[in-house]
């Protein structure tokens, strides 16, 4: 029963990331700017967020620049169960994404920009949980699931002949889980159940990279990738087994559920990002469009020997075929410069669920989803702020005769709520 932890591992790592910026369980929220523009930011955002976005819109800062701030996510996941009819909801419904960016353009002796510019960031890339009711009848699937993670990238950009940047650097990712799910005992007792939790936590290293292209006339072009990386995890599993009072069967089930250390890895996939727009001095728009590989979820990631009591099985042997196919996000922003001191910002997107109907489940009820995002700015003489909000509204995801363990309808949408306030320093910021 030992080697049940590292699927306990695995499986928590795929919470349902139901955010408002990316599917699976990728968050690609990390700045209100780029929030408020449907992430459609690419090619035309500009600040300490491309640090994020693209890497090579860091040669286009002057001096130095701080940013920071948060996202709330405001969650409403349900599951309502074919079978029974019996409607669930899950008690997290919010989460905080934090984001910070520091950043650099390097000036020569006589006071003039340099080529160069260098910055760092720190944001939360990956995550989010649910928390379904004791008695919800998917808990042998997934009762609570929480990932959190931390992202720091060290990143330098040199602008290039043409118009033409480029820029990139290292990440270190560091992350930490938790699980809590029941393990089915009815062989023992009618409605008799184990509980199983675990946690762990793991880092790894990883990269970001990006080039962007200005024209003359405003127009631009820019690329960025996150390259694929894998987080190995290094935790305990805990198990908590309700005596039946048979003292004999007791000492037997608790045999099975010995507690003890557990490790799996998970891994993160590349995700590209492409994007096209103009830049003028009161408009500026932006289309593009995000890739990322999920295909890599395409086999069973945990292979477990079966456990059997009784001739019936305890632990599958195959704890999760994802079979997760890449998926795309189609995007489009724009903002329109009011006054020098106020800005608007829109934007929407169509993101698409890398999860098959066939193993969507309280785990991961992933489907595709609109979203529709506003923002206002306000410029000063060194303070920026931005406000943003997105509302998200996930397409009706129904997993009846699909052959899944739980089979259920459920019905998501998402409030992100962003603000961000950035600090130039010197003596004549702009």
């Amino acid at each position: 029963m030992r080697r049940l932890g590292p699927a306990l591992a695995l499986l928590l790592t795929l919470t349902p990331a139901q955010d408002a910026g990316a599917a699976g369980y990728a968050i690609n929220d990390q700045g209100t700017r780029a929030l408020s523009q449907g992430l459609a930011a690419t090619a035309t955002l500009e600040g300490p967020e491309t640090l994020f976005y693209n890497p090579a819109g860091l040669a286009a800062i002057d001096g130095w620049q701080i940013s920071g701030g948060m996202t709330q996510i405001r969650l409403d996941v349900t599951s309502t169960s074919s079978a029974s009819g019996i409607t669930a909801t899950s008690a997290r419904d919010h989460f905080e994404i934090p984001h910070l960016y520091v950043a650099r353009g390097v000036r020569r002796r006589d006071g003039s920009p340099s080529r160069w510019s260098f910055g760092t960031s720190v944001n939360a890339p990956y995550g989010l949980a649910t928390e379904w009711p004791k008695d919800f009848e998917g808990r042998f699937v997934s009762r609570i699931a929480d990932l959190k993670t931390m992202q720091i990238a060290g990143l330098a950009a040199v602008r290039l002949p043409r118009g033409w940047s480029i820029g990139g650097g290292p990440t270190w990712t560091r992350g930490e889980v938790q699980l809590v799910r029941d393990v089915d005992l009815s062989i023992f007792r009618r409605g008799h159940s184990a509980e199983a939790d675990l946690t762990g936590e793991g880092s790894a290293w990883g990269w970001r990279a990006g080039t962007r292209w200005q024209g003359k006339t405003g127009w631009r072009f820019g690329t960025t990738w996150h390259g694929q990386t894998t987080l190995t995890f290094e935790g305990d599993v805990d198990y908590t087994v309700v005596p039946l009072g048979a003292f004999s069967l007791d000492e037997a089930i608790a045999t099975l559920f010995v507690d003890g250390p557990a490790s799996t890895a998970l891994t993160l996939p590349a995700t590209a990002w492409i994007g096209a727009g103009r830049s003028r001095e009161k408009l500026s728009w932006e289309i593009g469009l995000t890739w990322t590989n999920w295909s890599v979820m395409d086999e069973v990631i945990v292979d477990l020997e079966p456990i059997e009591a009784g001739g019936t099985q305890l632990v599958i042997n195959e704890f999760l075929t994802p079979r997760w196919h890449d998926a795309w996000a189609v995007r489009a922003g724009g903002r329109f410069a009011l006054t020098q001191t106020w800005a608007l910002a829109a934007g929407i997107a169509r993101d698409l669920s890398p999860v098959p109907v066939k193993t969507a489940d309280p785990l991961l009820p992933d489907s595709d989803r609109l979203l529709l995002s506003f923002g206002a700015t306000r410029t000063g003489s060194r303070l920026t702020l931005d406000l943003g909000v997105q509302a998200v509204r996930f397409d009706e995801l129904d997993t009846k005769d699909s052959g899944n363990e739980l089979e259920a309808s459920y019905d998501s949408s998402v409030l992100a709520f962003g603000a961000t306030a950035t600090w130039r320093f010197g003596r004549n910021p702009r």
